[in-house]
């Protein structure tokens, strides 16, 4: 096909795990699930946030945020 014009970028939504970042304040603590905390993870470094995670039981993770 020819003369088809390119379509401009789709600007992604913000997504469940970078709203939570967003809300917590260096030092805030949350606990989550595995797969929740590895989509935390994720997020936080799309957006540039650094976070650390520690197991608190068998299957529930403390995800802190840092600086």
């Amino acid at each position: 096909h020819k003369d088809v014009p390119i379509p401009s970028r789709i600007v992604r939504s913000t997504s469940a795990g970078e709203a939570l970042l967003q809300s917590m304040a260096p030092g805030d603590m949350v606990r989550l699930s595995e797969a929740q905390a590895k989509s935390l993870g994720f997020a936080a470094r799309r957006a540039g946030i650094k976070i650390t995670t520690r197991r608190l039981s068998g299957t529930e993770l403390g995800v802190w945020r840092l600086k």
